[in-house]
């Protein structure tokens, strides 16, 4: 009996350190993208100020460049209405929503289902271990409604 109780301790303490790492891991990759991400902002601020100068300076190079295609454009879209061109785009903005959305359900019936599967190995969790795999569940739907909001704003 007392062997059949060392090995559930070892499975508990394995699932336990599991945990751990995987909630660390989900920490740090987080992290990570937010530090990436601020670094791009960074990084990318300089060129995009240069480039708006370049683009609404009439003089210069690129400008130039771009009033070839940019005549053609306007050509092709004054044979449109106005309510045309908007018709056209709001319908294009609802293909894109509802591509999304499509996404967004798959995306989530894959996350039930991950969370179904855990359910089970969660339960037999020490207290505190709980307590981090909810933790890290909670993180987790915080940073998907974070991208649905992002997706809705764009």
């Amino acid at each position: 009996m007392s062997e059949l109780k060392g090995v559930t301790d070892d499975i508990v303490g394995t699932a336990r350190d599991a945990a751990y790492v995987a909630v660390g891991l989900g920490v740090l990759a987080v992290q990570r993208a937010q530090v990436r991400r601020n670094e791009l902002i960074k990084v990318l601020a300089g060129p995009r100020e240069d480039l708006v100068k370049a683009l609404t300076n009439p003089g210069s190079e690129i400008s130039k460049l771009l009033s070839g295609p940019r005549e053609e454009v306007r050509k092709v879209l004054s044979g449109f209405s106005r309510s045309d061109l908007e018709e056209r785009l709001s319908g294009l903005r609802e293909d894109i929503g509802r591509g999304v959305k499509f996404i967004d359900a798959r995306v989530e019936r894959l996350v039930e289902t991950l969370e179904s599967s855990i359910s089970p190995v969660e339960e037999r969790l020490p207290e505190q271990a709980r307590d981090i795999v909810r933790q890290a569940r909670t993180q987790a739907r915080d940073v998907r409604q974070q991208i649905r909001h992002f997706l809705a704003a764009a």
